[in-house]
């Protein structure tokens, strides 16, 4: 019976022990999950990766409203302003046939780049008011099988796609291959990616590059054909198509510009001719008989 308290005491003491070291892992524990989570980083960090669209992610999909759900047509197309390398505006089709849009032809609509609200397995507007009946493509270009040519006329290949800023509709990236038709799959031809600030200029079936630009492009995927060792990059595979055609239209291209600038040295030097000669005639400068007017005698003075 003596050593009944002493047992008690120490079970009470282990007991206490317990529960204050289960408050304390509770207590532990709770502080950690009241612990403040850390911020995201800043959009501008170096970590951050901005979300980018390409022409074949908005081709042949859906324009539906987000309003009332109304499907207004397919998208067939996209028009680029090469000046500013902006994507301005997309052909919707109301009756469809996106993939025979260029055969068939028909009723075409547009809706601006601006108007557009949400892009995944279709294209979101506000409403009907998103589409526009009497806009106008003037100027701008659809930008897809242009040729891509250094300064020097090096065939790099043709527009396949490009990528864009869906906020502000920027092109980053141009995408080119050696055939320019988005219908046949990477698999089969080998794709390149551009910087858009490799371009100097761009016509209707044209976009000029700096020179050595085939040195800076990245490589997006390999072909079969390539893999195979059978094929090589355009701008070194043996394309006397479009190599010659490129190099023999830079060297045309030079020699228009000599001619222009001999023509317009000659004039330059027969303006000066004519500004002497009136010179002369304006302020009696020394002719061909001056000098035996001056050296005869003085007329005799009048009776």
């Amino acid at each position: 019976r003596s050593n009944a308290p002493r047992a008690r005491s120490r079970r009470l003491a282990r007991a206490r022990a317990v529960a204050e070291g289960r408050q304390e892992s509770f207590n532990d524990e709770s502080s950690a999950r009241r612990a403040p989570t850390p911020p995201p980083p800043p959009p501008d960090s170096a970590d951050y990766n901005g979300v980018t669209l390409t022409r074949g992610q908005l081709v042949r999909k859906d324009v539906v409203t987000r309003t009332s759900g109304v499907r207004l047509g397919v998208t067939s197309d996209l028009w680029v302003d090469t000046d500013a390398w902006e994507v301005v505006a997309l052909d919707v089709r109301p009756s469809g046939g996106a993939l025979l849009a260029g055969v068939i032809g028909g009723a075409v609509d547009h809706v601006l780049m601006s108007s557009l609200r949400q892009v995944g397995d279709v294209v979101l507007v506000h409403d009907e008011s998103a589409v526009e009946r009497r806009w106008s493509s003037y100027g701008l270009s659809t930008v897809v099988g242009c040729d891509v040519v250094t300064e020097r006329g090096t065939y790099i290949g043709r527009v396949r796609d490009y990528e864009f800023d869906p906020d502000d509709g920027l092109v980053q990236r141009v995408v080119v291959d050696a055939l320019g038709l988005p219908l046949v799959p990477e698999g089969v031809v080998s794709t390149y990616a551009l910087d858009v600030s490799e371009i100097l200029s761009a016509g209707m079936d044209r976009v000029i590059v700096a020179e050595g630009a085939e040195a800076r492009v990245e490589q997006l995927s390999v072909s079969l054909l390539q893999r195979l060792q059978l094929t090589a990059p355009p701008w070194e595979d043996d394309l006397a198509t479009y190599g010659d055609y490129y190099a023999q239209d830079f060297q045309r291209a030079r020699w228009e510009e000599e001619q222009a600038y001999r023509q317009e040295e000659e004039a330059r030097r027969y303006q000066q001719y004519e500004r002497q000669q009136r010179e002369r005639e304006r302020w009696g400068a020394p002719g061909r008989y001056q000098s035996q007017y001056d050296s005869a005698p003085p007329p005799p003075p009048p009776p």
